[in-house]
């Protein structure tokens, strides 16, 4: 996460209506679902290229 945006998050934090780790469990759910999605995407593009170099892409 850049330096700005890190110093943004913490602003939110400390001035978060809801209560100051409100806003950091937000951050960090939304990161690590970022994470899993980068994850899934990569491994199904692995995939396909495995796929295309035994000629069975037009299968999919």
């Amino acid at each position: 996460m850049p330096q700005a945006m890190n110093m943004k998050v913490m602003k939110e934090k400390e001035f978060s209506p809801v209560g100051p780790g409100t806003m950091i469990n937000h951050v960090l759910q939304i990161s690590a679902a970022t994470r899993e999605r980068r994850v899934f995407v990569e491994s199904t593009f692995c995939m396909s290229r495995v796929l295309r170099k035994l000629g069975l892409m037009h299968v999919l």
